[in-house]
Parts: structure tokens; C-alpha cells; sequence
């Protein structure tokens, strides 16, 4: 079993390029639960057509748990909907066009194991999987 842990603080700041940040939004994972009002799950396999070819079905929030300031997203070896694993993925509801942003995280690092945190555009604008890849 491995496990993606953001710790403390998902952060964004907008204002003015030196000194000055206003905060904006934050997230401390304070509570027992994921908070709604910031966050959205994702579900479903990228072996169906979005994402980037995952391996893994990211289920509906069995596979996170938030205690202590703290966000703990486990992947498991399970099969469900032709994929041999499990996980979670999450997206702020909010979006900024401009702006600093903090996280602090710790990743595991593994064979196979593809943790990330992403800053990805709303739309299409750039291609397909964001062009980059």
C-alpha cells in the first residue's frame, strides 16, 4: 500500500509580483473530512479516455482520508472496472488565472508510483493532455 499525504496547506495568493500576496483561498485539511466547498473527486479509469492512460480507477473518496490537518490518499491493488488499482483524484473547485501557489507535500516514490500535484488550464487550449506530456 502506498500513500500520497499533502500535508498542512494547499495555498493560492494573488497580488502584486513582489511582496505584497493577498491570500485567497486555502485549504489546512483541518477536520475529519474532506471539505466539499474546495474540492471535487474525480472518478472513473484514464484507460476510458481522460487523463493520461492511468493504470488505476479513481474511486469516489475510499481511497482518501483527512485527519489532523492532514490528507492521505492510498492506492490500492484491487481490481475494479478492468484496472488493477485504486486512488483518488481531486481538483480545487475554484481556479485563478494568475497567482502564487504553495503546497506542501510527501510523496512516496516507487516503482510504478506516478504521485504529482498539477496546475492544469480549464480548457483545452493547449491540445490534448495539455501538450506537454
Amino acid at each position: 500500500m502506498n500513500s500520497f499525504v499533502a500535508l498542512v496547506a494547499v495555498v493560492c495568493m494573488c497580488g502584486q509580483a513582489y511582496g505584497g500576496w493577498t491570500e485567497v483561498w486555502r485549504d489546512d485539511f483541518n477536520g475529519n473530512s474532506l471539505d466539499q466547498n474546495n474540492w471535487k473527486l474525480e472518478t472513473g479509469t484514464g484507460q476510458n479516455g481522460w487523463g493520461n492512460g492511468e493504470m488505476e480507477y479513481y474511486t469516489n473518496g475510499q481511497n482518501l482520508q483527512v485527519q489532523n490537518g492532514v490528507l492521505t490518499i492510498t492506492a490500492r491493488v484491487e481490481d475494479v472496472e478492468n484496472s488493477h488499482f485504486t486512488s483518488s483524484r481531486l481538483n480545487s473547485k475554484n481556479a485563478w488565472a494568475y497567482g502564487k501557489f504553495e503546497a506542501r507535500a510527501r510523496l512516496p516514490k516507487g516503482k510504478n508510483l506516478w504521485p504529482a500535484i498539477w496546475l492544469f488550464p480549464q480548457s483545452n487550449t493547449y491540445g490534448g493532455w495539455y501538450a506537454v506530456i
